[in-house]
């Protein structure tokens, strides 16, 4: 999780959309107040269901 990633702290925000584009994480950004990134690595990753 990475706080203070709203628009207005943006090398955090480009940072999270950089590593997301690279392949990673896989992030969530969250529209609140000072910005919230949940992400989560890719790498290593299970599945709770099979498809």
């Amino acid at each position: 999780m990475i706080h203070d990633s709203s628009s207005h702290f943006w090398i955090v925000r480009e940072a999270a959309l950089r590593m997301e584009a690279e392949g990673l994480i896989s992030a969530v950004l969250l529209s609140t107040p000072r910005g919230v990134v949940v992400a989560q690595r890719r790498a290593g990753r299970t599945y709770l269901m099979q498809p």
